[in-house]
């Protein structure tokens, strides 16, 4: 159910921009949770300037604020998130700019 949910949610953000014809970035990303150090994984993100739209996945939940922090950095929007609820400790994670 979360999961045809965060699709629609993609689907109409996509839906909107389209019809706004203005550019969009889009960045799909394995965080890897079993081996993967959150702190990095959030510092890159970081780093990435103009994502609009993030899909994470293999995401604990725990690390999902901090990864929502992370998106909005110096990114002058505020952004919202989807956790997935499958998946045990896998999630999948979606990011997107509110504005």
């Amino acid at each position: 159910m979360r999961t045809s949910i965060m699709i629609v949610v993609v689907s109409c953000l996509l839906s909107i921009v389209c019809f706004a014809n203005e550019q969009i970035t889009v960045i799909s990303w394995n965080v890897e949770s079993g081996g993967a150090d959150p702190g990095v994984v959030a510092s890159q993100i970081g780093d990435m300037n103009g994502v609009d739209i993030w899909g994470l996945c293999e995401v604990n939940a725990s690390w999902a604020q901090g990864f929502e922090q992370a998106a909005e950095g110096d990114e002058p929007g505020d952004f919202n998130s989807v956790l997935g609820t499958t998946g045990n400790t896998d999630r999948l994670l979606i990011l997107y700019d509110n504005q």
